[in-house]
């Protein structure tokens, strides 16, 4: 069966079918003599894609169905022949002659038709007479609107973009395409279920706590308890939040929620004088997220932390920018008062990203004998320090002497355009 080529409809319109880019850049490459495959060539979609959307313009009238070819008219049947033509036929063997004046086991005398007929090529003369005389069923007619049915069933069943076939007796994988094992699904479950119960503390608290006047939220934040002082978290006093912490029966899971929600400076003050709470990996996560916190506030968080970790702070795309652009000035502050095998470790674990946030600030003289010592087999390392304004003479000349540089002659010409690199290594290259 040949390949479905799509055809325009002439009376379609187009500019009321509200079509997106893909969808109208392929219904463009549709002109009636270019096959589902040749469309998928010229467009760049897998065939999967292209299959979908094609399901979509047949249902909204823009091309038209697949119509099944048409069934060839049988040519007419040969005349039957007697028995007497046959007995007198020289060229029929006596077997032959019996066996086809015998009748067949379904009792079918019918003539042979053309469709009955081997093709040209393979009828030989060991074939069995009895099948010529065996007819095929006439096909039957699809009734209308069965054709558009199978359309569709037909690209419901087509394979997704890029997406291949499912294999017969084949078992799902047991890890995801990334490698990432089939139990770090539960963390992403969790924080579903963390969200839900979240979303049902904010609800009591809209509902009916913030109903009651300031001194009564108060009074119930010193004495209450769960689930009414969870839903007070959510309260943007800081008066309030202060008597969440002074009721006994108030723990982590409430500064978690208070960090991660209040908008008050007051109020996340209110938790960060809690060195348990200040100690805790998820508040400190949510308060570096909080849009309320103030550059004081994140430096006594950061301060304490290893400059790779405050590296890491700097790039996370959980922090909005305000607070990514406050880490920076920490991290810069941070490296002027860590020591040279913290600062080599930085350079060397980023392989150099870390440069373009100390624009400069200067090497000490023990961080450039670490970077000397060490062996270079990175060309993004390379290339960073190269870009570098503030990398110190000595740090260039020990990154000509390594073989990754001298192997390419790219690496080499962009150490020694730096401003400096000393001249004397120029010489020995």
């Amino acid at each position: 069966m040949s390949e479905w080529t799509p055809k325009p409809k002439a009376d379609a319109k187009t500019e009321d079918l509200n079509l997106t880019g893909e969808e109208g850049k392929l219904l463009s490459r549709v002109d009636g003599s270019t096959s589902v495959s040749s469309l998928s060539q010229s467009t760049g979609l897998p065939e999967g894609r292209v299959r979908q959307i094609l399901k979509k313009l047949v249902a909204t009238g823009a091309i038209e169905e697949h119509a099944a070819p048409a069934a060839r008219p049988a040519p007419p049947a040969r005349p039957a022949r007697t028995e007497s033509e046959l007995t007198a036929d020289p060229n029929l063997t006596t077997g032959e002659l019996q066996q086809m004046l015998e009748p067949s086991d379904e009792g079918d005398f019918g003539e042979p038709t053309m469709d009955d007929a081997a093709p040209v090529g393979e009828m030989t003369e060991d074939a069995d007479p009895a099948l010529a005389r065996r007819q095929v069923p006439a096909a039957q007619v699809a009734p209308e609107g069965a054709v558009e049915a199978q359309i569709l069933a037909n690209l419901d069943a087509a394979p997704g973009d890029g997406e291949p076939p499912a294999e017969a007796g084949g078992d799902a994988p047991a890890e995801a395409s990334d490698g990432a094992p089939e139990d770090e699904a539960a963390p992403t479950e969790a924080d579903a279920a963390g969200e839900a119960e979240e979303g049902n503390y904010r609800k009591l608290y809209e509902t009916e706590l913030s109903k009651l006047e300031a001194p009564e939220r108060e009074a119930l934040a010193r004495s209450g308890e769960d689930p009414r002082l969870m839903a007070l978290c959510f309260d943007p006093l800081p008066a309030v939040i202060r008597g969440i912490f002074e009721n006994q029966r108030s723990g982590p899971s409430h500064a978690r929620l208070v960090a991660r929600h209040h908008r008050t400076p007051q109020g996340l003050d209110v938790v960060m004088n809690r060195a348990e709470f200040l100690r805790d990996a998820q508040v400190q996560r949510y308060l570096l997220a909080n849009t309320m916190i103030q550059e004081p506030q994140l430096k006594r968080i950061l301060q304490p932390k290893r400059l790779l970790e405050i590296y890491k702070v700097t790039i996370s795309r959980e922090l909005p920018d305000r607070n990514r652009q406050k880490a920076r000035l920490v991290m810069r502050s941070k490296w002027s008062a860590s020591d040279a095998e913290e600062r080599a470790a930085l350079v060397f674990t980023t392989e150099g990203r870390c440069l373009n946030q100390l624009t400069g600030l200067p090497f000490d003289s023990k961080t450039v004998s670490m970077l000397c010592s060490k062996t270079y087999t990175s060309s993004l390392l390379v290339q960073n320090l190269a870009r570098f304004g503030a990398t110190p003479p000595p740090v260039l000349a020990h990154l000509l002497r390594q073989n990754l540089v001298r192997r390419q002659q790219m690496l080499k010409t962009l150490i020694m355009q730096h401003p400096n690199c000393p001249s004397d290594a120029k010489r020995r290259t």
